[in-house]
């Protein structure tokens, strides 16, 4: 997490945390790599001054996660194919990456019996919501 923190900074990105308290039953390591990469993401196209945020609900047994960035966005099309393997979209505004980091997180995600989905508005920004069971 210090490395994220390092990356907030470079950037003066604000964090934002909106955490009921939920207990999630599922592999920890496995989810470490589903919230680090969506942070990391949501941190590398969330502009200079931005915000990130993350919200975990509970709603009729099951845990919602929410991470929200003010980003670049994407269009419609990247939105549906933002898990296909090597799909890069629109990578005007990327870093370096190899377009398998969404798909691993939709793998993980989908291993513990969860879903994933993405919603964007171009130049508006991202939110990622991830359904686990509890």
């Amino acid at each position: 997490m210090l490395a994220l923190e390092e990356k907030f900074d470079e950037k003066n990105i604000e964090f934002g945390a909106d955490l009921e308290e939920v207990a999630i039953t599922t592999d920890e390591s496995l989810m470490e790599i589903v919230w680090n990469n969506l942070l990391t993401n949501a941190i590398k196209f969330t502009k200079k001054d931005g915000l990130v945020k993350i919200e975990l609900r509970k709603e009729e047994g099951q845990a919602i996660v929410k991470v929200s960035d003010t980003g670049c966005g994407m269009s419609e099309e990247t939105c549906h194919r933002i898990f296909d393997r090597f799909y890069q979209g629109d990578t005007f505004h990327a870093e370096e990456g190899n377009g398998l980091g969404l798909v691993q997180v939709k793998r993980v995600v989908d291993l513990v019996d969860g879903t994933i989905s993405a919603e964007s508005d171009p130049e508006k920004g991202t939110t990622f919501t991830v359904i686990l069971k509890l």
